[in-house]
Formats: C-alpha cells, structure tokens, sequence
C-alpha cells in the first residue's frame, strides 16, 4: 500500500469527529514539513555573514574576491586587506572586474549597501560561484 492509500484509510477512519479534524490536521503538518525538509536549501539565494563569521571566513577562503562598496574617503581610512575598491554607484559598470567562478565577499560600513548588492551580483553574474555579504560593521585590521 502506498502513501495514497495510507491516506484514504486515515480520512476514511477520521471522517466527521473532532478527533478525525485533529488527526487530519497533524497529517497536514507533518506533510508540509516533510515537502519542506526536502526542498533544496535557499542560504545562497541570501548569505549574510555578522562581521566575526565574515571575518572567519576571509581567513579560511584565499582566493576570495572581496569588494568594498564605501565611498573613496571610507576606503582610505581603512579597508580589509585585499579588498577592491568598487564603489556601489560604479558597481554596475565595473562588473568585468571581478573574475569568473569566484567566491565573492562584499561589504559597506554597515550593511545597508551590501545587502542588496550583493542580491543584485547574483543576478548579474551567475557565474560567480557564491556571493555573500557582511550584514554589519566590518572587523577592520589595527593600522
């Protein structure tokens, strides 16, 4: 017997009485939680990394390419190391820069600019192989 009948017999046995809705109830659940439980995970759709867990990860990935979306004054006060500076007005026109088939971290001073930009990266160049952002205030080195 099938999953198909399975159900047909617990409907059956639950048809009219307040037991029956509270069982067809739980079935509802555990059904949607199983069909969520097999969909695909979406945390590439919005990687957001806090400043530590970004920190963390530019550590343990060395080939990442790290772009910097602040204005020329905040990239000269100070910057993570490696980074590129692609301000976030010049994004669109300067996206050649940045090389197929890299891991991507990009960053402003708080989040605000690199949230979206980094949704709209995606978009743009699906070939990059992941595109997170850092969703708070940068872990800047000690000059």
């Amino acid at each position: 017997m099938g999953i198909e009948g399975l159900v047909g017999e617990a409907r059956a046995w639950c048809a009219g009485t307040a037991g029956g809705r509270a069982v067809r109830m739980s079935l509802a659940v555990l059904c949607a939680v199983v069909w969520l439980w097999g969909t695909p995970a979406r945390a590439e759709e919005d990687c957001r990394f806090t400043p530590q867990e970004a920190e963390r990860h530019r550590l343990a990935t060395p080939d990442l390419f790290i772009i910097d979306l602040r204005t020329n004054r905040e990239f000269e006060v100070s910057h993570l190391p490696g980074a590129v500076h692609i301000p976030a007005f010049e994004v669109e026109k300067r996206l050649d820069e940045i090389p197929q088939g890299k891991n991507v971290l990009v960053y402003c001073g708080f989040g605000a600019r690199s949230v979206p930009f980094s949704r709209k990266l995606r978009v743009l160049r699906p070939d990059l192989a992941r595109v997170c952002c850092i969703d708070g205030r940068p872990i800047f080195p000690e000059k």
